[in-house]
């Protein structure tokens, strides 16, 4: 038998954290004060990039 790979296209609708992203661009070096953090820690459009709040062991992002 052949290996497969599926996709899961439902990805999340992540527009505000793109456009807090693209605003980060011209303000912060790299993106992000850590390179753990960094954009090359993580698959751009997947998931979002900036929690708005969190409490306890659960986190909101800015999405929703």
């Amino acid at each position: 038998m052949p290996n497969s790979v599926r996709f899961n296209p439902n990805f999340p609708k992540i527009t505000a954290s793109d456009e807090l992203y693209a605003r980060a661009a011209g303000l912060i070096p790299a993106y992000s004060q850590t390179l753990a953090k960094g954009p090359t820690q993580y698959v751009n459009g997947v998931a979002p990039k900036y929690l708005q709040r969190g409490k306890g062991a659960r986190v909101w992002d800015v999405d929703g």
